[in-house]
């Protein structure tokens, strides 16, 4: 045997295995972003995975990380010059039949074709293994041979069958779930900076979360979801923080929203999660808006204006607005409305700010926009506890008081945050040699005194969270209904641990000196944790005002988010 080996040797080798030919593709119908690929392989039945190996320069790894699905299409006879085309070596003039299926472009004419969600990524050499679950698949009359149950399967534009093959993997426990966020840290403490520096999280951070499953976590089981217990949700948050404020800003928000999904009609549920796929939707409930017009036609809202604050909006599948809808005879009702992508403008110039800069909280706009009712939500309703998707979705987590869910999960980016700013102050202590003194800052007690109060401090508000979470499900399980000054200290003691966060952050920064640099992580994450504590719903004066209301007994203004 000759141990010569270049790369033209072993790639004829390898020639002599017999593969199968397929399209992979992923974008739109109208513009699919597709390449030919021989090598694609079964992974597992149980859940259903299979693997495509893609090349580093492809130009196709791009748009796949940023939509984080794919389809894979089995060529057959007269597919060559399909085959040809999509390897970048066929006539230009060669069109094949797309059509989009549950979000990804599929060949209509395919011998088979398999819907598949991004659930890993691995480096390997000069190619990307990309590990996809199959959540769809149609090939002929394999549903009558495989003995997959009779009822509704989704159908594409041209009559033909999809059959769903699977949802979602099982939910996984607490742990191992918190333990994969924690496994994305390399990837988003690499990804921090360039997050800043383009005001958004990037496609490959994204697709790293979505493909662990953390938009999953609160999605309804009814819809492909996990419908976990939400101190699932504040871990992975808090975790991925601690990596990246912008990517742990917009999973502590986005990865909230499922919940609040499925909340609005079923109808639109399976608009939203179509095939069991997850959703990164923007609910802006606080978002302020600009020359805002609403008017009703009929069964639907036309909608014109400018909504800001929009985190997370570049790497959106959907967008919630608050509108004030008008009623005869009575004051105008505040609705959710909620667009897809298509429908919305966003400002890229509009997010120029010192704090959470990779976030991509950006301005959108929408146009004479029509929205039909059903992809609207009573916002008093939904903080009532009374809506549409009751039928479908009514575990303990829907009986839950929202906007107290709500801020106790938007204060896992603060708490997250000030848990990094701890990591990142500890290794520069390590290593730093005072001016002063000459002799290593862990060894001086007055820095330790600082840093021991600032992370017990830091683990104080966690805790707080935590422990309040666990007493709103186990309440909720047991089916009683919050009081108004319950629901009051929860939202204080969000904003109270937000506050420590802050302060244990400036304690800790003290004990920096002059080794804090603008391009470092200390700096990025003490910025960030304040503007994060800025929200709304984390003011420590505001909850704390409405707590203390409550226990005098006095009225509250009809308007105050309990």
């Amino acid at each position: 045997m000759d141990s010569t080996l270049d790369s033209r040797r072993f790639r004829a080798a390898m020639a002599c295995l017999p593969t199968g030919v397929t399209v992979v593709a992923c974008g739109t119908a109208e513009a699919p972003a597709a390449m030919t690929a021989n090598s694609v392989t079964s992974v597992s039945l149980e859940p259903p995975l299979l693997l495509v190996c893609v090349r580093n320069e492809s130009r196709w790894l791009s748009p796949l990380r940023r939509h984080g699905r794919f389809s894979v299409n089995v060529l057959k006879a007269g597919h060559q010059a399909v085959s040809q085309y999509y390897a970048g070596r066929g006539d230009a003039g060669c069109e094949a039949p797309w059509a989009l299926e549950q979000g990804v472009p599929v060949l209509d004419n395919a011998g088979a074709a398999l819907v598949c969600e991004v659930v890993a990524q691995h480096a390997a050499g000069d190619h990307t293994i990309v590990v996809g679950q199959v959540n769809a698949l149609r090939h002929g009359d394999l549903d009558a041979r495989a003995g997959l149950p009779a009822g509704p399967v989704p159908r594409t534009r041209r009559g033909r069958r999809m059959s769903r093959t699977a949802t979602a993997s099982p939910a996984p426990a607490i742990e191992e779930l918190v333990a994969r966020a924690r496994g994305l840290a390399p990837l988003l403490r690499d990804c921090a900076p360039r997050h800043e520096a383009e005001r958004r999280v990037s496609d490959e951070a994204m697709a790293a979360m979505r493909g662990i499953g953390l938009f999953r976590i609160v999605q309804p089981a009814a819809c492909g979801g996990w419908d976990m217990h939400p101190r699932a949700l504040f871990e992975c948050a808090r975790e991925v923080a601690r990596a990246d404020t912008a990517a742990g800003w917009i999973l502590c928000l986005a990865g909230v929203h499922p919940w609040l999904l499925g909340m609005f009609e079923p109808r639109f549920q399976d608009e939203v999660f179509a095939g069991g796929r997850d959703a990164v939707v923007p609910v802006l409930s606080g978002g302020v808006g600009r020359d805002v017009q609403v008017r009703l036609e009929g069964d639907a809202l036309r909608l014109s204006g400018r909504w800001l604050y929009a985190s997370g909006v570049d790497v959106a599948d959907w967008l919630c607005v608050m509108v004030a809808v008008p009623r005869d005879g009575g004051p105008p009702e505040q609705r959710l409305a909620a667009v897809p992508r298509s429908a919305f403008t966003v400002d890229d110039t509009s997010w120029q700010v010192a704090s959470m800069r990779g976030t991509g909280s950006k301005d959108v706009s929408l146009s004479d926009c029509l929205v039909p009712l059903y992809r609207t939500l009573s916002w008093a309703d939904a903080q009532r506890g009374v809506y549409p998707g009751e039928a479908r979705n009514h575990g303990p987590m829907y009986r839950m008081p929202l906007n107290a869910v709500f801020a106790l999960c938007t204060a896992a980016g603060v708490v997250g945050g000030a848990f990094g700013l701890l990591d990142a102050v500890i290794a520069l202590g390590r290593k730093r040699i005072a001016n002063a003194t000459s002799t290593a800052q862990s060894e001086d007690r007055h820095n330790q005194i600082e840093l021991g109060q600032g992370a017990a401090q830091i683990h104080m508000a966690h805790r707080l969270i935590v422990s309040d979470i666990d007493e709103m499900h186990a309440q909720a399980e047991r089916g009683e209904p919050f009081g108004q000054e319950q629901r009051a200290r929860y939202r204080a003691d969000a904003a109270l641990a937000s506050r420590m966060a802050v302060a244990a952050a400036g304690r800790l920064v003290a004990t920096c000196g002059g080794a804090i640099l603008p391009q470092g992580p200390v700096e990025r994450f003490f910025r960030d944790i304040h503007g994060m504590a800025s929200h709304f719903l984390l003011q420590a004066e505001v909850g704390g005002e409405l707590y203390g209301k409550t226990l005098y007994g006095l009225e509250l203004p009809p308007t105050t988010r309990l």
